[in-house]
């Protein structure tokens, strides 16, 4: 079943990094897809980013994470 068929709005929580430390925020997917390009809304343990125009934007730092740390792990 494809779930993101006809949805009027795509939302994606994870964990922003694996146990040891790596990005699991990636520009490619390696898994199979059932639709490209359809994600709105990006919510991890330190950020929420938003997707337009195919770029990713940093809308929020949550708890005490900043900018640049978001950077240097994504």
């Amino acid at each position: 079943m494809d779930m993101c068929s006809g949805a009027q709005r795509v939302v994606i929580c994870m964990t922003h990094q694996t146990k040891d430390g790596k990005s699991k925020v990636v520009h490619e997917n390696s898994y199979p897809l059932t639709a490209k390009k359809v994600i709105d809304l990006l919510i991890t343990d330190k950020a929420v980013f938003s997707f337009r125009n195919n770029k990713m934007i940093l809308e929020e730092c949550l708890g005490d994470a900043t900018v640049e740390e978001i950077r240097g792990i994504t």
